[in-house]
């Protein structure tokens, strides 16, 4: 009786966190003590490398966020550089005709020059599309690993929480 009662204070409450590392008879268990000394280690262990994981993660989602727009921005200056190219050509294409004397505002020669601006419009939007594509995939690639970041701190505490508990366990109170 007169232990129940100490159990109820702070005494006691000392009496009571002890009693599973010496065991109920008071002698010293070392095997209980490195069961909790192991968990306790490997909670830490587990939110460290939950931590170390997210971190990881969210660099490469920083990482693919800037490769998404330099690909932005590389395709947009090849799609430029095509622009001017075909510039060119249709200026040279509208000389060498209008030098051979060919009236350029009627028939096949009229038709030649719309169908190369076509083209020329053409290629400036497939560059931009391939463009955006691959920009769209770098940033859902971003978008993962930031999600991934996410749930490894949420499950390293999860683990961390299991190996506490499960060490706890082996403790006689």
């Amino acid at each position: 009786m007169a232990e129940g009662i100490l159990l109820g204070t702070a005494a006691g409450g000392a009496k009571a966190a002890t009693m599973g590392l010496f065991g109920s008879a008071g002698s010293f268990s070392p095997g209980i003590a490195f069961s909790t000394i192991g968990s306790a280690t490997g909670a830490i262990g587990a939110v460290s490398a939950g931590r170390a994981a997210a971190a990881q993660a969210a660099q490469q989602a920083a990482i693919a966020a800037r490769q998404a727009d330099y690909q932005k921005q590389l395709f947009a200056s090849q799609a430029r550089e095509a622009g001017r190219r075909n510039s060119a050509f249709l200026a040279r294409q509208r000389a060498i005709l209008a030098a051979s004397g060919v009236d350029l505002s009627s028939g096949s020669a009229l038709l030649s020059q719309q169908d190369a601006a076509s083209q020329a419009e053409l290629e400036m939007r497939m560059i931009n599309a391939s463009g955006a594509a691959r920009a769209h995939d770098l940033l859902a690639g971003s978008n993962l690993a930031r999600l991934r970041a996410s749930s490894m701190a949420r499950e390293s505490s999860f683990s961390a929480g299991t190996r506490l508990l499960s060490g706890l366990s082996k403790i006689d109170f």
